[in-house]
């Protein structure tokens, strides 16, 4: 395990080196003037990055595929419990995320930020080296528009419901919801029953089945 283990890390000591060469040796060619070789050498030096972003892409599929298919599991082999879902508990996270056009790409058209479709995305999106510089001469030039305090709130909710299983009180608690309290409040009072798919062999392996919100 040990030689796998230093193979590995020397083989990704010397990708690192060549990456390296191949960007420098890119960037000679193009004080050169030769632009064939540039693209040469360039085109080398970003395979291994779009290695990587398709590999984390696959990686991100699969998981999603998994926990797809998990549910459909709990589903199916699951003991399911009914829930009065006007009787569970909503905690709500909310908070402000305060910006300015500097903070929003300078190639996009949007002039405001607003909450991201994830939890997993960032309360900023990224932006490019040249999109920071493009922001940065704009704000030159035009500083109170480009520093103008604003602003957006992101906010998330839990559901929590307390049922009797297997003879004892136990709590279930929701994936995270991107709501406001009110709105999933009015949500669960229209829909108001639920079901939680419990795993028999662990019962903190189950899935509250709130997917109708997704049909909002």
């Amino acid at each position: 395990m040990n030689i796998k283990s230093n193979i590995f890390g020397c083989l990704s000591y010397i990708g690192i080196a060549i990456e390296f060469l191949l960007i420098i040796q890119t960037y000679i060619f193009l004080d050169m003037g030769k632009y064939g070789y540039m693209l040469v050498t360039g085109s080398l030096a970003v395979i291994p990055f779009a290695i990587m972003y398709w590999n984390m892409r696959r990686s991100q599929r699969r998981e999603e595929d998994n926990k797809k298919k998990h549910k459909e599991w709990l589903r199916s082999k699951g003991v399911a419990l009914e829930v009065d879902l006007n009787s569970c508990k909503i905690s709500e996270n909310k908070r402000t995320v305060h910006y300015t056009r500097m903070d929003i790409p300078a190639y996009s058209l949007k002039t405001r930020l607003h909450a991201p479709a994830s939890l997993d995305e960032p309360d900023l999106p990224y932006q490019s080296w040249r999109s920071q510089e493009m922001n940065a001469s704009e704000a030159l030039m035009n500083p109170d528009r480009m520093h103008e305090p604003l602003s957006y709130e992101r906010c998330y909710c839990i559901v929590k419901a307390t049922l009797d299983y297997k003879g004892k009180r136990t709590q279930f608690f929701s994936e995270p919801i991107l709501m406001d309290k009110c709105s999933l409040g009015v949500f669960l009072a229209l829909h108001k029953s639920g079901i939680i798919y419990v795993n028999p062999q662990n019962k903190k392996d189950y899935f509250f089945d709130l997917d109708f919100l997704k049909q909002e």
